[in-house]
């Protein structure tokens, strides 16, 4: 399924999740088996990862490379999970292209057969009449 949202408690913290689909997570190889769909945000994705943020008094008694290494960590956090939701994206943009191209091809498809059913009525109105003329 597909979520994106939030909650926070009344202890202030918070959390976050954005999922796409059951196999969202895994790169696919075709684009018809990449399980992205609509649904609700507890399917699947990635789920419990938010961004790391330190409150401004916990450093109050740390020095300044346990402060730089606290930063450092929070970031690699934060790089894995843009990469996480970058390939999300990615893949929920590709399949949007896809289903674009379907509606295209299908759009066509509906015009070509209504230009074959006028043209059908057509020729069942004329083989009606030479029927009337023969009776």
């Amino acid at each position: 399924g597909f979520g994106f949202g939030g909650t926070s408690s009344a202890a202030g913290s918070s959390s976050s999740s954005f999922g796409f689909g059951p196999s969202a997570g895994a790169a696919s190889s075709s684009s018809a088996g990449m399980g992205i769909g609509l649904g609700s945000a507890s399917s699947s994705g990635v789920q419990g990862l938010q961004p790391v943020t330190e409150p401004a008094g916990s450093f109050q008694e740390k020095t300044i490379p346990d402060i730089l290494q606290t930063w450092a960590d929070g970031l690699v956090k934060n790089v894995n999970l843009f990469d996480k939701l970058g390939l999300i994206v990615s893949q929920w943009d590709e399949y949007m292209v896809l289903c674009g191209d379907k509606i295209v091809q299908l759009d066509a498809d509906v015009h070509k057969f209504e230009k074959q059913k006028l043209e059908l009525e057509s020729k069942l109105s004329s083989i009606e009449a030479q029927q009337g003329e023969l009776r």
